[in-house]
């Protein structure tokens, strides 16, 4: 009896997208780390924190953009699912939603950083 024999014409592809992907993610990952353990170098070299005159920090809208951006996230998410379902209308309403909050993210970015800007951060 001959044996089953799978064939994968792309596996080496697909070793090579997972890890460009694992060495993207670990850059990014350093990246964070090497900002945190400054932040923590220099916020515990500081008498008072936050320094005196220093403007505090906005919440609610960046709060508000992350609750955004998961939600564009998650219409993508279910229309790459719908999609690989089979189901290919469904991908330009999930498409639709995702633009229109990656819109209304970058929108909100904008007022945030200009506040910050007009603080004098």
């Amino acid at each position: 009896m001959g044996s089953v024999v799978a064939l994968r014409p792309r596996a080496k592809e697909e070793l090579t997208s997972s890890l460009g992907m694992l060495i993207a993610l670990g850059s990014w990952a350093m990246m964070f780390g090497a900002l945190f353990f400054t932040y923590a170098g220099v916020r515990s070299r500081a008498v008072t924190w936050p320094p005196p005159g220093v403007p505090h920090l906005p919440v609610a809208l960046p709060a508000l953009n992350t609750v955004v951006l998961l939600a564009s996230s998650v219409a993508m998410s279910l229309g790459i699912r719908a999609l690989s379902r089979g189901n290919r209308r469904a991908i330009v309403p999930a498409l639709s939603v995702a633009a229109i909050l990656g819109a209304v993210f970058l929108a909100l970015q904008f007022v945030v950083w200009k506040d910050l800007w007009q603080k004098g951060l």
